[in-house]
């Protein structure tokens, strides 16, 4: 007993240091990269979306002053939470940034969880998952009742991981193809379809950094939907809510 309470706090750490890293992204983004450049992050999706490992980026203005390492990091969440289908990049693991004197970005190593034929497989499965549930929302007329299908459907397809053991439970294939995940999960997850749907969203944190919920833009009003703790509940409290903030799991 007293060794599954030990993995079990753990487990709850790891994803504590995982929240907070996004935490950084999400409330202090100005501190990323002095010279933001969007073409580079679209030019490293591109890259991620065909499993290169490595990334010719001397054409673009990426360079992180300061705390490079953190930067990188909190660079690298940044692109996975809002590209939910790159379920397959790494978190941390196989990355490298070369660059030169001046700090500019010349190349990006980077790292992956599966490999190419793995990955393509995955996506199939991933999208199939995604399209399926859009395609029984986009049968409603609202954006309010797309959203009920969306949240409903989720919560149909995802457990909540408890044993915080699967390698894929921090994203949208672990929540949707697994049927795994934890609170990062369910909300990648529920972004995969918003985005796919049409519907303005994004993430928030609660005031720790230990819990991740999901917002809308719905008829002039951010909404909040919170997909794990409507499942972990059996119930619809947490969806379309002004206002939200609560414990991790």
């Amino acid at each position: 007993m007293m060794k599954k309470a030990a993995e079990r706090k753990q487990n709850l750490m790891t994803i504590l240091v995982v929240l907070m890293v996004f935490a950084a992204v999400v409330f202090m983004g100005s501190v990323l990269t002095a010279s933001a450049d969007t073409e580079a992050d679209a030019h490293l999706v591109q890259n991620m979306q065909k499993v290169q490992k490595t990334v010719d980026m001397s054409g673009y203005q990426l360079n992180f002053t300061g705390d490079a390492a953190k930067k990188e990091g909190q660079y690298i969440f940044q692109i996975q939470l809002e590209n939910p289908e790159l379920f397959y990049v790494s978190s941390a693991r196989g990355w490298a940034f070369y660059r030169k004197n001046n700090g500019d970005v010349t190349k990006v190593q980077v790292g992956y969880t599966m490999s190419g034929s793995e990955a393509a497989k995955a996506k199939v499965q991933f999208d199939n998952a995604v399209s399926w549930i859009v395609k029984k929302a986009e049968k409603k007329s609202s954006q309010r009742a797309q959203v009920e299908v969306v949240n409903d459907e989720i919560k149909k397809a995802t457990e909540y991981d408890y044993s915080y053991a699967r390698k894929n439970r921090y994203n949208a294939y672990g929540a949707l193809v697994e049927g795994k995940a934890v609170c990062m999960g369910y909300a990648t997850a529920f972004k995969a379809a918003m985005d796919r749907l049409g519907i303005s969203n994004g993430y928030r944190l609660n005031r720790d950094g230990s819990h991740i919920w999901n917002t809308v833009r719905i008829g002039g009003k951010t909404l909040n939907v919170d997909v794990t703790w409507n499942d972990t509940t059996r119930s619809n409290r947490y969806l379309l809510t002004k206002s939200h903030t609560t414990k991790a799991l």
